[in-house]
């Protein structure tokens, strides 16, 4: 085999992972782009060109998403209904002063995704206690 096929072959095999916003975490390229760390989990769809949205409620559970960068969601009650948050990863959220309990008080921005169970929010930046940390672009690229 030529050496020059051989370095296009690898250059195009890494290319699906560069071409993503998302630094390469926890991809898989099956035919649909899976990242844990961005909001884009097997089911979920980013909707970049999805309006983004503020929501006010309490935090009704947490939890820690099965990814390699452990990121934390949160059920967020409102007075209309309870959604899915996903913020972001548990590190980024610590590094950066934000500490999130059950029974908190939060103002959440971001778009919604779609999944085949909930809807879920991917959230842009976070209010707790009067303190906002920015989470993600406005084009839903993660700040971590």
């Amino acid at each position: 085999m030529k050496p020059y096929l051989l370095i296009i072959g690898s250059l195009l095999a890494v290319a699906p992972v560069a071409a993503h916003d998302c630094r390469g975490y926890g991809h898989r390229h099956n035919g649909r782009h899976d990242c844990a760390d961005c909001g884009l989990v097997g089911q979920y769809a980013q909707q970049r060109s999805a309006p983004t949205e503020t929501l006010k409620g309490t935090v009704s559970e947490i939890h820690r998403a099965p990814t390699a960068a452990g990121v934390i969601e949160a059920w967020l009650r409102t007075p209309g209904s309870t959604i899915l948050v996903r913020l972001g990863p548990a590190d980024f959220l610590r590094q950066n002063g934000l500490t999130l309990n059950e029974g908190d008080s939060i103002a959440v921005k971001g778009y919604r995704a779609a999944s085949s169970e909930d809807d879920v929010l991917i959230a842009t930046e976070v209010e707790v206690g009067g303190r906002t940390l920015l989470l993600r672009s406005g084009r839903g690229r993660p700040l971590w």
